[in-house]
């Protein structure tokens, strides 16, 4: 691997990465991620939990928080159940990846993270300059409908 720019040290192995160089997920310690969280979110004290915690130093869970409540904020415009794409992005990850998502698989995960915030962040803004609305997402749905039969 060669780096134009070193961002860190890796705390895990000491080697000189940029943040923009992640390596490929391999399997982590067996603890699926995805399930985990799927888990969490049934339980009805988890996001006052991370909400509390948030709220103290735990910058991590704060972060969650928000992003979860992001979450359920564009699942009912879209339309689509947290749960059930949950499901779906953890068999695409075992398809790409031959692995779930696990902890400890070679990715520093805030980088990770930080990446697909930042993804997100312009897919919001690209559907606020394409004036996305709720006619727009009923024509997506019936849209699939018609290419499902």
């Amino acid at each position: 691997m060669t780096v134009d720019k070193v961002d860190m040290i890796c705390p895990t192995c000491g080697r000189e990465v940029s943040r923009h160089d992640q390596p490929m997920p391999k399997e982590g310690d067996g603890r699926d991620v995805i399930l985990t969280l799927i888990d969490n979110l049934k339980d009805p004290l988890y996001l006052p939990t991370l909400l509390v915690s948030g709220l103290g130093r735990n910058r991590m869970a704060a972060v969650l928080y928000h992003l979860v409540m992001a979450g359920k904020i564009m699942s009912s415009f879209v339309k689509l159940n947290i749960e059930d794409e949950l499901k779906e992005r953890r068999s695409i990850g075992i398809r790409r990846y031959r692995t779930p998502l696990q902890p400890k698989n070679g990715q520093f995960a805030p980088i990770a993270a930080f990446q697909e915030i930042l993804d997100a962040m312009n897919y919001t803004k690209q559907a606020m300059m394409e004036g996305v609305d709720e006619t727009s997402v009923q024509d997506y749905h019936r849209h699939l409908e018609r290419l499902q039969h």
